[in-house]
């Protein structure tokens, strides 16, 4: 592994695939102030809370990577506020309060602590997290996250008018091209997802990442170790960008990046993804 940081977020098509065969210890809903968060759990072990992406609900993860990530580990799953299961009240929405959410979460699964994981704009809402609970956050995985919105924000505008262009293919945004030349049934990477995220819902999402002040700035408070995840080819989040925060982080980083990967890299290589993760979390290396 190299040392430190990736990129951010992004919008997640949904298309139907083979159901889930991975069965969860617990499926239920946390009673929080001002939501209803809908979550899972899979398997035993330390406490790992994935926080998903923008438009994405937690049945995107997927299974294989769920499968080996739960041979080790609990692994939490929730839908933030307002996306499928999860309810949301009238308040404005914020990355820093889907945080919160997720602090809630874990408090009221009687967890004190746990390892975390977020993938785009999972990622936004894990930094926030980290920064605001630190002793909640004992190690973070940020994969195909960012550190400020204007990047996301056009890589999103750029997403949205090439959907409308003749011949679009889709969820090319997530991969790159010769990868889904060379997989021209690459569709069948993506769960099931039962419960479309409401359009609504992710308006107010978007208006949360145009909100967001980001964390450039702050990343130096971040004292728990940290390993970032990017795709060379990653058209949302670029690897240059994770090689550009590394010298900015306040505590021991890693950065691993994947050959011939974009945004979606854990579709491509979930069980290699898996491991890392799995390897990055069974380092003992901390920052007295």
């Amino acid at each position: 592994m190299i040392r430190n940081v990736a990129a951010l977020l992004i919008l997640l098509l949904l298309l139907p695939a083979a159901g889930w065969a991975l069965s969860p210890r617990s499926d239920g809903v946390a009673d929080l102030e001002g939501t209803r968060l809908a979550y899972r759990i899979y398997g035993q072990g330390k406490p790992l809370l994935l926080i998903t992406g923008y438009g994405a609900s937690m049945e995107t993860w997927p299974e294989l990577l769920l499968k080996a990530l739960a041979r080790e580990r609990r692994v939490v799953l929730f839908d933030n506020r307002g996306i499928a299961r999860s309810t949301a009240d009238d308040s404005p929405l914020s990355i820093a309060l889907m945080a919160e959410d997720a602090a809630s979460l874990l408090r009221a699964l009687d967890v004190e602590s746990a390892e975390v994981l977020g993938w785009s704009m999972g990622g936004s809402i894990a930094q926030e997290l980290a920064l605001a609970h630190p002793q909640m956050v004992e190690k973070l995985v940020l994969y195909a996250t960012d550190f400020e919105n204007a990047g996301v924000l056009a890589a999103l505008a750029r997403i949205e008018a090439r959907r409308k262009a003749p011949g679009a293919r889709p969820a090319d945004h997530l991969f790159p091209a010769a990868w889904m030349d060379a997989h021209p049934d690459y569709l069948s990477v993506f769960p099931a997802v039962t419960v479309p995220p409401d359009p609504a819902a992710v308006a107010r999402q978007k208006q949360a990442l145009v909100r967001w002040p980001g964390t450039l700035a702050r990343l130096g408070e971040i004292r728990s170790p940290v390993l970032f995840v990017v795709g060379e080819e990653d058209e949302v989040t670029p690897a240059d960008r994770s090689r550009m925060a590394v010298s900015r982080m306040g505590g021991p980083a890693w950065l691993a990046v994947f050959e011939n990967a974009g945004h979606g890299l854990m579709f491509q290589a979930p069980e290699d993804f898996a491991r890392l993760v799995l390897d990055f979390l069974d380092l003992r290396q901390r920052v007295e």
